[in-house]
């Protein structure tokens, strides 16, 4: 099955809320559904088929925030997912479902939008995808650097970050896709709107620290 060929709404979750309102007991949204209908997501994978599911939609979208749940703990409250789903084993407790939530504001900033975020217990981690112009000189284009398909052998042609002084820009149009869990773990991707195409898609634990560091806010407990 196709991400997204298949969006399951799930009634008895109930969604992330800002932080001045009570939370609930789980998360409503669209469950993402992997291409080979398997719910086997840890943060690595969770991030990686959002990154797929991203890519298929193309650009110029609105960012989008997700839940990442326990599919053992779906599977619990919502047991009729497990057929549409094509779980027919037991899953491990480590095993992750993206769950997209409601669009944020389009008045408010992304920095905005996630301070007042807050998720209930059931969540086990969140995740954000969203576009943007990255300076080639910012912590997060630096956090590129010494990575699998880092940012410059990711170019076909094999040239170097520093080349705005002969006429190439000096930021980068791309694709985020950050995920956290309440346990302190984290990964990214990244996707180059020059570079478009899988094999040259970023991936890392430290890639967006600044992104990644604002989404764990959302996890912490203010009480």
């Amino acid at each position: 099955m196709k991400v997204g060929a298949y969006s399951q709404v799930v009634g008895s979750w109930s969604s992330a809320s800002p932080r001045e309102q009570p939370t609930a007991a789980g998360v409503r949204g669209h469950v993402v559904v992997g291409d080979t209908g398997e719910m086997a997501f840890n943060i690595r994978d969770a991030v990686m088929e959002l990154e797929r599911h991203a890519a298929e939609q193309g650009w110029d979208q609105a960012p989008r925030v997700y839940a990442l749940v326990a599919t053992s703990d779906l599977l619990e409250r919502e047991p009729h997912l497990a057929e549409i789903l094509g779980i027919s084993q037991p899953v491990s407790e480590g095993d992750l479902t993206p769950v997209e939530q409601e669009p944020l504001p389009q008045e408010m900033e992304i920095d905005a939008a996630l301070g007042r975020m807050a998720w209930p217990e059931a969540v086990t981690g969140c995740a954000l995808v969203m576009e943007g112009l990255v300076a080639k000189d910012s912590n997060e284009m630096a956090g590129m650097e010494g990575v699998d398909g880092a940012a410059d052998s990711a170019r076909p042609d094999g040239e170097a970050n520093g080349a705005a002084g002969q006429g190439r820009p000096a930021t980068e149009e791309v694709r985020m896709v950050a995920g956290v869990l309440r346990d302190g773990e984290r990964y990214s991707a990244v996707r180059m709107r020059a570079y478009d195409s899988e094999e040259h898609v970023l991936n890392g634990t430290d890639l967006v620290p600044n992104l990644t560091s604002a989404l764990a806010l959302t996890l912490e407990d203010d009480g």
